[in-house]
């Protein structure tokens, strides 16, 4: 891919990233972390936070990363971390 071609990429990305905000509350995925996670799958339960921090990156697999968590469940994924698929 062109360098153009992966800003257009990385900017669908973020929209999609503030939309899944706005549909799962508990979601926070730090603006320094990789755009590839609007990529995965989200299943949150009533007062699940999930928070991804600065850094985290994973690979850009449609759907292969899913995060299902319980009601009231916490899941923190730290600054830095890299999530395989």
């Amino acid at each position: 891919m062109r360098a153009f071609e992966l800003r257009a990429l990385d900017g669908w990305n973020r929209l999609r990233l503030a939309w899944l905000r706005q549909r799962h509350p508990g979601l926070h995925v730090d603006r320094a972390a990789s755009s590839n996670f609007a990529v995965a799958r989200y299943n949150l339960g009533p007062g699940a936070r999930l928070s991804i921090g600065a850094g985290a990156v994973t690979e850009r697999i449609p759907g292969r990363l899913s995060f299902v968590l319980y009601p009231n469940a916490r899941v923190e994924i730290e600054e830095r971390a890299w999530l395989r698929t």
